[in-house]
């Protein structure tokens, strides 16, 4: 978990290497629900990685 909260701090500050390492790891489940009738929609998967993306900011951990 402590690993999850510096990464989560980097991001938030700026980092690209974080914000893509939280991605990747995020991406398979925002695939997964960008997934309609078995395909996957482009304009929702990109809603999702922007919403996301937008949550990392507002994200707060309490320690």
């Amino acid at each position: 978990m402590k690993e999850f909260s510096i990464l989560l701090k980097r991001a938030q500050e700026g980092s690209p290497e974080a914000t893509e390492q939280l991605l990747k790891t995020y991406m398979p489940m925002i695939e997964k629900y960008a997934r309609l009738d078995g395909k996957t929609d482009e304009d929702l998967r990109q809603h999702l990685i922007v919403c996301f993306l937008l949550a990392l900011r507002k994200f707060e951990l309490n320690d």
